[in-house]
């Protein structure tokens, strides 16, 4: 129910010399959460969607307390994050209190968050060039990604309608433009685990060859 709250203990409770009303406060609130940036982190958001009513109203700042589930608790901002020591699915107990106090009702609730791994692409390093004497085009590209692994399949789309094939980097791959223009280069490749790696000119500049045949 409803009513005031007036002793001594309760005034030393709520830090508060005047009478506060208690009892009939309920805060709502809503957890989101996502992946972080780095591995195993996870961004957790507690949004307090109504509290008190047209009379009584909840009083900001908010604090918020989480337990993270892997033994690390937490309280302060509603708005953090946590890096797990390893991936896998954690059980999250959150709350949520306004400077009086008000709670949730139940006053902590739950959910399960997922850490996860954040595994780069591979890459590789690879280039186009122009040789202003012949007009030929060379595109360069090395036998292995940057992980270390080999290269055994590559695709290079030339931009004028024409492709060709090769089984590793480190040959060479040259073409000759019927006509002068700007021509856009895609390199594809695949190395030995099956990892995709496409490049165009957005990803390297020089995939954007301009040919003026001598």
């Amino acid at each position: 129910g409803g009513g005031t709250c007036s002793s001594n203990l309760c005034h030393q409770y709520y830090g508060f010399s005047d009478p506060i009303r208690w009892g009939n406060i309920t805060l709502y609130a809503s957890p989101s959460f996502s992946q972080g940036t780095v591995s195993n982190e996870v961004n957790f958001s507690v949004t307090v969607t109504a509290c008190g009513d047209a009379t009584y109203q909840c009083a900001e700042p908010f604090t918020c307390s989480f337990d993270w589930g892997d033994g690390q608790v937490e309280e302060g901002v509603c708005s953090t994050s946590h890096i797990y020591s390893s991936p896998g699915n954690y059980l999250v107990t959150w709350s949520v209190r306004d400077a009086n106090n008000h709670t949730m009702n139940p006053v902590f609730k739950t959910v399960e968050v997922t850490a996860a791994e954040i595994i780069p692409p591979p890459t590789s390093s690879v280039s186009a060039s122009v040789d202003p004497t012949t007009g030929i085009v060379s595109v360069s590209v090395p036998t292995t990604t940057e992980a270390g692994l080999p290269i055994v399949r590559v695709y290079v789309y030339w931009g004028d309608r024409t492709s060709d094939s090769y089984n590793s980097g480190g040959v060479p791959m040259e073409h000759a433009y019927a006509t002068n223009g700007t021509y856009r280069i895609q390199v594809d490749i695949y190395d030995s685990n099956r990892n995709f790696i496409s490049y165009t000119y957005l990803d390297e500049p020089s995939l954007e060859v301009t040919v003026v045949n001598p």
